[in-house]
């Protein structure tokens, strides 16, 4: 059975606090073969047969009803995360950046790439590629446009982000040889 990952958004903030034996149970009631949350951050992988919207759909309604709020979900396969690890989205980047991921529902629209243009700056830039948007920081997460309500307002889509060194690590631990 294929192994895939749901990326959730915003599990663990707000006040909200989800162990990843809750989660893992969660996970388990729908069925979904083998949960294993990885770090606290909304991480799980599991085994599943299915398209990945309707799975998206299905564990974002389990979860918004057993914990009583959103958790936007974005599910990709383990290989999809394996390339997305091994991806090169810049051919040049930036010196010192660190990569982070912007996970999508769909492939940004045009007026939300222009928008995400205009949050380009010289330690903080961007290149889309399918249902990700990455970005490449080399002044820090706190610093960046990824750390304030801007994103948000340039996408009229839910993302959530991860670091490359997480899909790094998710891929080596959970890819089969």
């Amino acid at each position: 059975m294929p192994r895939s990952v749901a990326f959730l958004r915003a599990i663990n903030v707000g006040g909200h606090t989800v162990t990843n034996a809750r989660l893992a149970d969660l996970f388990a009631e729908l069925e979904l073969g083998d949960p294993t949350p990885y770090q606290a951050s909304g991480n799980v992988v599991f085994d599943a047969e299915g398209d990945p919207a309707v799975l998206e759909t299905r564990i974002e309604d389990h979860l918004a009803a057993a914990l009583g709020y959103e958790v936007v979900t974005f599910v990709r396969s383990v290989p999809e995360v394996a390339a997305l690890a091994d991806a090169s989205p810049f051919p040049d980047p930036p010196t010192g950046a660190k990569l982070h991921v912007a996970f999508l529902k769909r492939p940004p629209t045009d007026d939300e790439l222009a928008a995400v243009t205009e949050l380009i700056t010289d330690t903080a830039t961007s290149v889309a590629a399918g249902r990700e948007l990455w970005w490449a920081l080399t002044d820090g997460f706190a610093n960046s446009p990824l750390a304030t309500p801007a994103l948000s307002r340039a996408l009229t889509q839910p993302t959530t982000l991860r670091t490359r060194t997480t899909l790094t690590r998710l891929a080596r631990k959970f890819s089969t040889p």
